[in-house]
């Protein structure tokens, strides 16, 4: 499953990001990846690559709908 963020694909995301964790900074198992808003959706986020990061399932869930990085 290719996920589109607007025009943005996943891929695009996890290649610029190397796989690393936008959030804490730690590399994701392929299985694991999350694609996040830097700034959600419901704050005002758009969805292009600017706003979009590579981050683990858990890091992502944790964060939810907040702007600051929380700790992993």
């Amino acid at each position: 499953f290719q996920a589109v963020y607007a025009d943005v694909p996943r891929g695009a995301v996890i290649e610029r990001d190397e796989g690393v964790c936008g959030i804490c900074s730690e590399p994701v198992e392929p299985g694991d990846i999350h694609i996040d808003h830097i700034v959600p959706v419901a704050a005002g986020g758009g969805n292009g690559l600017d706003n979009l990061q590579v981050a683990h399932s858990r890091c992502n869930l944790r964060k939810g709908a907040a702007t600051a990085e929380v700790e992993a």
